[in-house]
C-alpha cells in the first residue's frame, strides 16, 4: 500500500485510549465538564511533589487523562489532524515513539513547576507536531519546495496560536506544551537524520524510546522542586479535612456515634502527621512557618477530640474543638499575606 494512503493505526490506536480513559473516568464519577485537581491527583494525575517524590508512573497515567470534554475534544482533533501525516512520515514504530517521549517530556516539564494537577495528551500532541517540522527540516531538500511552504506556514500557524491560547486561557499547561513539542523535534531528527524514503524505523524507534523514557524517569531522581506549602495543603486539606467536615456533619444528623468518629480520626492523623513531619524539614520562611502553625493546630485539635471521642467526654471534646479552631486565625493571616 501507498505511504501517503497507509491507514494511521497507531494514531487510530491513540485516539481510541485517550477517549476510552475519558469514558472510564466518568464512569468513575468525575465531572464531564470540569473535574476537580482533587480528583485527578487521586486517579493519576500529573503532580509534581508526588511525581517527582517516588510516583513517577504519573508522568505516564497523565498523559490519558482529561480535565472534561472540551479538553479531550480539542487534543484529539489536534492528535488526528497532525497524527495521521506524521505517522506516515516516520511510520508505526516512529509515531508511536515520538508521541510517547515527548508526552513524557512535557509531563516532566509540568512536575517541576510543581504548583497544579495536570493532564493531558498536550505534550504529546505538541511533540507530534514538533516532529512534524523536524522531518521538513531533515527531507527539505528532496520535498517539493511550495509544498514544503506551504505544510510550515500551517505548522507555525498551529504553534502561534495554541502559544497564544496557552498564555491567556486559564488552566492551560504551556510549559507541558513547549517540553512536549522541543522532544518531539529532537525525536524526530534522531529518527530521520541519516535516513533514506523507504528504511525501517523500527529498531531506531526502540533505541530512542528506550533511551528517552530512561532519560526521563532517571531525571525525576536528579531533581526536587522546592514544595509551595500552600499548594502541598490544599492537595492535603481538600482530601483529609473534606472527610473530617463530612463525619462532623453525619454526627449533627445523628448518624454517627463517639465510636465511628474516633475511628475516622485514627484514619486522618497519620497522614496530616507525616505530611507535617516531612514539611517541616523541607522549606523555611514566614508562610513556611504559618502553614506549620495551622496544621499543627489542626493535628493538635484532633488528637485531643479522639481521646474526648474515646473516654466519652464532652469537655475534653470541646477543648480540642477549641484547639482545632484556632487553625482558623492562622488561615486568615496566610489569606492576608498573600493578597
Amino acid at each position: 500500500m501507498d505511504a501517503q494512503r497507509r491507514i494511521p493505526w497507531v494514531m487510530i490506536a491513540l485516539a481510541v485510549a485517550n477517549v476510552g480513559v475519558f469514558a472510564w473516568e466518568l464512569a468513575q464519577g468525575a465531572s464531564a465538564m470540569q473535574p476537580t485537581a482533587q480528583w485527578m491527583a487521586d486517579h493519576g494525575g500529573n503532580f509534581g511533589p508526588l511525581t517527582l517524590d517516588g510516583e513517577q508512573w504519573r508522568l505516564f497515567t497523565s498523559m490519558f487523562l482529561h480535565y472534561g470534554v472540551l479538553h479531550i475534544a480539542m487534543n484529539m482533533i489536534g492528535l488526528v489532524d497532525g497524527g495521521r501525516h506524521v505517522e506516515r512520515m516516520y511510520g508505526p514504530a516512529g509515531f508511536l515513539t515520538l508521541y510517547l517521549v515527548s508526552g513524557l517530556v512535557g509531563s516532566l516539564a509540568s512536575a517541576l513547576r510543581g504548583n497544579a494537577v495536570s493532564a493531558g495528551a498536550s505534550g504529546a500532541i505538541f511533540g507530534v507536531f514538533g516532529a512534524f517540522g523536524a522531518y521538513l527540516v531533515v527531507h527539505r531538500a528532496r520535498l517539493d519546495a511550495e509544498e514544503v511552504k506551504k505544510q510550515a506556514r500551517g505548522l507555525v500557524v498551529f504553534l502561534a496560536y495554541n502559544v497564544f491560547f496557552g498564555v491567556t486561557a486559564k488552566g492551560i499547561d504551556l510549559v507541558a506544551h513547549l517540553g512536549g513539542l522541543g522532544a518531539g523535534f529532537v525525536v524526530g531528527l534522531a529518527l530521520e537524520l541519516g535516513t533514506t524514503p523507504g528504511h525501517s524505523t523500527l529498531r531506531r524507534s526502540l533505541v530512542v524510546l528506550v533511551l528517552g523514557t530512561a532519560m526521563v524517569f532517571g531525571a525525576t531522581k536528579l531533581v526536587t522542586p522546592k514544595p509551595d506549602p500552600m499548594v502541598e495543603l490544599g492537595v492535603l486539606e481538600e482530601k483529609l479535612l473534606g472527610r473530617w467536615n463530612a463525619t462532623v456533619r453525619e454526627v449533627q444528623a445523628g448518624k454517627l456515634d463517639d465510636d465511628h468518629v474516633a475511628a475516622v480520626l485514627e484514619e486522618i492523623l497519620p497522614p496530616w502527621r507525616e505530611a507535617r513531619a516531612k514539611l517541616a524539614r523541607e522549606g523555611d520562611g514566614e508562610v513556611h512557618q504559618l502553614v506549620l502553625d495551622y496544621m499543627a493546630a489542626r493535628q493538635e485539635g484532633w488528637e485531643i477530640i479522639l481521646v474526648g471521642m474515646r473516654a466519652h467526654d464532652e469537655a475534653e471534646v470541646k477543648r480540642g474543638n477549641d484547639r482545632f479552631q484556632q487553625g482558623d486565625a492562622v488561615i486568615a493571616k496566610l489569606k492576608a499575606l498573600k493578597e
